[in-house]
Order: structure tokens, then sequence, then C-alpha cells
């Protein structure tokens, strides 16, 4: 099946179409801008965070990722381990889907143009730069695949969630993964972290509501964990479920809501675009020419968009003629960008996170006030949203540690700028902190920094503005 490339992020981050594609295109319509030396960072697409309690969101060496999350206060956790569904949204190469959004959750993000390079520090410790192609952020973690190859989580790890054989409030700065794996996708769920490696599937971390896959024990390292699923593009996220995103569009999901096992869910086409909220997932999904949303889970909230009709099984979304290119679930919302660039959002709404001035809920799709000109890309966190235009990031709703990064903290219910020091290009969120990954590859995090989640080295807290993440350790 292919995958057609868009300019848009999803997320958390995007999907799973071909994101080197999808930033050369992105550079041709003036949106991004190459990294020095006009060469593009092998990922390109935009991304999606997601959020929420459980952040969400994949990341994708060559795309962007969706982030999503599950709701941290939002969604009732099940299984144990947190939400049925949820988490990030994933996409073939990227985000949540082709260049879609993501998100999911938590979200991830994920594309970006190729950086400088970066030398060593003068004391011959860690470089003093690192380009990143691709990030992906949940509850209290978050991960990144490199330039050079390489991946690295940081933030909580107190069940192994960032790879290591130990376990500890946080890390800060990233702790590199095992050089003895290669992955093209990251996504992090509330307490674990899946990846992508050759096509093949591997989690670890809390692994208690089977979302580490058939046999594996309650919690598990990266170094004992066994590939479960083949021929997987992209993975969405959520407390304790993930969903992979095949190749010939179909998706997968384990989990609290399916047990250890994959389970194939059929949607009524091919996926282009999977996201996860907090007990949700939405895809796009291409059947006789048209794209449509359809969603599974939770409908409490109007998470399904179908006017709270039926919970049961998979639900199309009444988006009347609107034709949605990016996908991004957080919390119990969810939000897409449609032809014309204008957002829509349907969910929940107690923060303003749907960004239509109110904190109504919504049960069909609403469209956010003031979308941003020329957005490309949007993101969904647990109580917030935001949205990527030509150079900066913009988002509204909850912003109580500061997580829109504006200087502020507080709710707003207008969109607000985030003060990244560059241009980012994808976007993903945790719970209450938002990562921005720039055109030079450099990553930075604003928000809440109790497990060092922030990944600055900066003291525990919050900070009210990005603040740039060391290079791996």
């Amino acid at each position: 099946m292919k995958r057609r490339p868009v300019l848009a992020l999803l997320l958390v981050a995007g999907g799973c179409h071909d994101y080197d594609q999808a930033y050369r295109d992105c550079v041709d319509a003036g949106f991004c801008q190459p990294a020095d030396g006009g060469s593009s960072a092998s990922g390109g697409g935009s991304a999606t965070g997601g959020g929420g309690a459980s952040g969400g969101g994949s990341a994708t060496g060559g795309g962007s990722a969706t982030g999503g999350g599950s709701s941290a206060g939002g969604g009732s956790a099940t299984g144990g381990g947190g939400s049925a569904t949820g988490g990030g949204s994933a996409t073939g190469g990227g985000s949540a889907t082709g260049g879609g959004s993501a998100t999911g959750g938590g979200g991830s993000a994920t594309g970006g143009g190729s950086g400088t390079g970066g030398g060593t520090s003068s004391d011959g410790g860690a470089p003093s730069f690192c380009p990143a192609t691709a990030i992906t952020s949940h509850s209290n973690h978050s991960c990144a695949i490199y330039q050079d190859g390489g991946a690295a989580c940081w933030g909580r790890n107190q069940f192994n969630q960032l790879g290591t054989d130990t376990t500890d409030g946080g890390s800060s700065p990233p702790l590199w993964l095992s050089t003895s794996h290669q992955f093209s996708s990251l996504a992090v769920g509330l307490d674990f972290t899946c990846g992508i490696e050759s096509g093949n599937v591997l989690c670890w971390g809390l692994c208690d509501a089977g979302q580490c896959g058939p046999g594996a024990p309650p919690m598990q390292t990266l170094a004992n964990a066994s590939s479960f699923v083949v021929s997987a593009d992209a993975l969405a996220t959520s407390n304790a479920t993930a969903c992979a995103l095949l190749h010939d569009g179909g998706v997968s999901c384990w989990g609290s809501m399916f047990g250890p096992a994959p389970v194939h869910v059929a949607f009524d086409g091919g996926a282009d675009i999977i996201t996860g909220g907090s007990n949700h997932f939405c895809a796009e999904v291409s059947s006789s020419g048209a794209n449509r949303v359809q969603c599974f889970g939770d409908n409490s909230l109007g998470q399904l968009g179908n006017d709270g009709g039926s919970a049961s099984g998979v639900q199309t979304v009444f988006l009347g003629p609107l034709q949605p290119h990016a996908l991004a679930a957080g919390g119990d919302h969810t939000c897409m960008l449609v032809g014309d660039n204008t957002a829509w959002c349907w969910g929940a709404n107690s923060f303003s996170e749907l960004g239509d001035a109110t904190n109504t809920t919504r049960r069909t799709p609403v469209q956010m006030m003031s979308t941003p000109v020329g957005a490309f890309g949007l993101s969904a966190g647990t109580f917030d949203t935001c949205v990527l235009e030509t150079n900066d990031a913009w988002c509204v709703g909850r912003n109580d540690h500061g997580e829109c990064g504006d200087s502020t903290s507080g709710l707003t219910d207008i969109f607000v700028m985030v003060q990244f020091d560059g241009r980012p290009i994808a976007i993903a969120e945790g719970a209450d902190y938002t990562c921005g990954l720039l055109t030079d590859g450099g990553i930075a995090c604003t928000g809440d920094n109790s497990f060092t989640q922030l990944g600055g080295g900066s003291a525990l807290g919050q900070e009210t503005v990005p603040v740039a993440v060391l290079c791996p350790q």
C-alpha cells in the first residue's frame, strides 16, 4: 500500500507516510528549512506530541512520531498499567501516520533537518551537540533517535523503561540504548517503551498488563526483550496498550485492552495514520478514494466523534465533507488538520484543549478558533493541543507547569507561542511537559521536571520556557 507524503505532524506526532519525502516537500513549500549545508535529516516529517498522564507518541527514525497519550487524571487506568488504550499515534515510517500528526500521545515527534554535527566537549566528555531525527514523549519519559543511528531515553526509570538494567527516579541527561539495536521507530507508554528494528517490535519496562507482548515477565529490560510482531512500520502507545501499523496498512494491538497476544483491528480500509488517546484510538483510513477517521475505545466524553453513539467496535467520526491529512489524539480528545489546514477537534474540553474558547465537551468535530496560518502539523497532550506552523509552535489548553512554554503558567484558552530558541518542526508531549525537535536537530523541552523529563540537567521543579536537552551519555 502506497502511503502519501503530507506536510503535517501527526502526531505526535505523524503517520505512516514517507517522511524523507514529506520533509523534502515541507522544505520545498517553505514550511521547513534544511539544516546547515542544505541536507535534511533522515526523518523529516512532522510529529505530534501526545501527552496526558502517559504522554504517548511514537518516534520514527525516518519520520515524525505521533504523540498521544493517556490522560493523567483524565482517563481511567486499567489493567494495573494504565488506561486500556491511548498513547501516541504512530505511523508507517513516521508519526502517527504518513505525515499526519501523531501523537500521541503522546506524543512523539519526528523528522527534522540534520544538524551540523557536533564535536566532543573540551573535557572529552559527551558531545556538545548531537542532532536528532525523531523524538517521542509520554507520561514522564522521552526517547529520541539520533542522526548517527543511535537512540537514547531520559526521564523516569522506575520500571526499566529507559532500557537500562537499573531502576531509579530518573535520568538526565539521556542514556544511550544498547548499541546492539538500531531502531527505526520508538514509542513510549506510561512506564514502558517499544521500538521497531528491521520491522520487528520489541518492548521493555513495565509489562504487567501485556504491553510488552507474549511471554514477557511483569518487568523487563531491553536486553531481555524478544520481538513478537513483524512487518511493522510504526507504533502507537498508551498507558498499557500499544498498536503497530503494518506494511500492508493493517493494525495489530496488544496490552491491557487486548491481552499480550497481538490482535488485528478491522478498520474499513487500510490505515494511513493511527493515534491513541487515554482510552481510545483513532485512525485515518483510505477507502474508495476518500479518507475517513475511525475510532474505537472509550466514548464517555465523545472521544469517538460519533455524536455520542455506540462505543462498541470501530466507529466512524462524523466528518461531513472534511478530508483529514493529519491526526493526533491525547488524553480524551482528538484533533485533525483538513485540506485547508484548519484544525478540528472533538472529545473532552475541560481546559479548552479543543481550542474553541469554551470548556464544553464536543462529541463531533468542532473547528479550532484562529488556527495559525500555515499550519502543517499538530499534537495533542493530556489537556492541551499544539499546532505547528511555518516558523513556530502554538499551544492552547492547560499550562499549569509551563508546558505551553510561553514563560507563563496557568490555563490559556487562546493559542500562545512556545518560545523555542529555533524553528520547531516536530512536537512530542508528555504529562505536563512538551518537547520540540528543531530544524538543526536540537531538542528542547518545557514544563514539569519532577522526574528530569526535560533532559536538560536543570533542577527538579518546572520550566516555563524550553531548555535544551543534553547529549546522551
